[in-house]
């Protein structure tokens, strides 16, 4: 584990704002969902032992939640979730990328 890694994606977690009471529904599903996919994000790089390493399963990691948001789902609202994921996943590829 790259601790590193770990640092960075922790203040881009801490980073996110609190949703509030006075926001549109949608606003704080997308906060959440960003803490989620952080947070899964985070959990899986632990499991890795490079810069390199943790960089791959970032980038697969963001290809799958896209895959995931391009399904065809019943309701657009249920691909919100995985949209989210993705952009966290792209955001957080870039930090990583940037620390080479």
């Amino acid at each position: 584990m790259d601790n590193r890694v770990v640092s960075a994606i922790e203040d881009y977690i801490f980073d996110l704002t609190d949703p509030q009471r006075n926001w549109p529904k949608y606003y704080i599903k997308q906060v959440s969902f960003s803490r989620c996919a952080g947070k899964e994000i985070l959990k899986l790089v632990k499991e890795t032992s490079s810069l390199q390493e943790s960089i791959d399963m970032v980038a697969d990691f963001g290809i799958r939640m896209k895959d995931f948001a391009l399904l065809d789902h019943a309701d657009k609202n249920d691909a919100q979730i995985f949209y989210v994921a993705y952009e966290v996943a792209t955001d957080i590829l870039d930090i990583l990328n940037a620390m080479k």
